[in-house]
C-alpha cells in the first residue's frame, strides 16, 4: 500500500514531537495531522495543526510519487507564510526507512535538509528532520515526531 510506503496514514494522528530550532532548547509541542491519498495513490496531502510555545499555526505537506524513478517528492507549506512553497526533498524507502534529501537555506546560508521516516507500523511511525550546513558531513536533528493513528 502506498500509504505505508510514504509514511502517511489515511486518518488523523496525534503526536508528541520535540523540536529543536538548531542549537536552541528542545521544545515539546503537540500536533494533529489529517492525511489522505490523492491521484490514485501517487500523491498524498497532510494538514497539520501545530501548537508551539509561540502559538498555534497550520501547515501542509504535499507528496508526489514518480513511478519511473520510484522516488517521492515532498513539499512543506507553512501557514505562517502560505505564499512560499519550501523547496522539495526527494527520496525513497529502503529496508523500511524512508530518506528524503533537499537543498534549502537557513538564515541566508545554504543547508541540506533531510527527512527520515522509520519504525513504520500499521498505526504509528517515527519521523525526524535534520539540517546539514556542511554538505552532509554532519547532521543536526532538529525535529522528532512519533505519530500514532487516532482511534
Amino acid at each position: 500500500m502506498i500509504a505505508a510506503r510514504s509514511g502517511v496514514g489515511v486518518n488523523t494522528s496525534t503526536s508528541a514531537p520535540k523540536r529543536n530550532n538548531c542549537r536552541a532548547a528542545s521544545v515539546t509541542l503537540s500536533i494533529g495531522i489529517s492525511a489522505w491519498l490523492t491521484m490514485n495513490g501517487l500523491g498524498a496531502v497532510d494538514d497539520n495543526v501545530l501548537n508551539i510555545p509561540g502559538g498555534q499555526y497550520r501547515a501542509m505537506g504535499v507528496r508526489a510519487f514518480n513511478p519511473q524513478t520510484r522516488q517521492w517528492l515532498i513539499w512543506w507549506v507553512d501557514g505562517r507564510n502560505p505564499a512560499t512553497l519550501d523547496p522539495p526533498v526527494a527520496g525513497s524507502f529502503e529496508n523500511g526507512v524512508g530518506t528524503f534529501i533537499g537543498n534549502d537555506t537557513l538564515r541566508g546560508r545554504p543547508i541540506i535538509v533531510r527527512y527520515q521516516w522509520s519504525e513504520i507500523a500499521a498505526n504509528s511511525a517515527h519521523w525526524e528532520q535534520a539540517f546539514s550546513p556542511d554538505n552532509g558531513a554532519s547532521w543536526e536533528v532538529n525535529w522528532i515526531v512519533h505519530s500514532t493513528r487516532a482511534q
